[in-house]
């Protein structure tokens, strides 16, 4: 199994996550493309909401937001503890 997805997966069962950390939390430059293949794998939707927010240069844009569901928090973390091979109840 790949590392990165069970990273993002980790990460986004506990909340949402910016395109940006994506990137960091894989390690990769193409964060989307891991977010794809969990929702693909996993069969979410995981809404990605664009954010306005202003550059240090004064211009008007946005980034992406990746916001799970509770349902889709909790698909992630059965797959977290699935490739983790099942929860440790010790």
């Amino acid at each position: 199994m790949n590392t990165r997805l069970i990273r993002l997966a980790e990460k986004l069962s506990q909340g949402p996550i910016t395109r940006e950390q994506a990137d960091r939390i894989a390690p990769a430059s193409n964060g989307p493309h891991y977010i794809g293949a969990l929702r693909r794998r996993l069969d979410i939707e995981l809404d990605c909401e664009r954010v306005p927010y202003i550059t240090v240069d004064g211009q008007s844009t946005w980034y992406g937001r990746y916001v799970p569901t509770q349902e889709e928090r909790q698909k992630l973390r059965e797959f977290v503890i699935e490739q983790q091979g099942g929860a440790n109840d010790a």
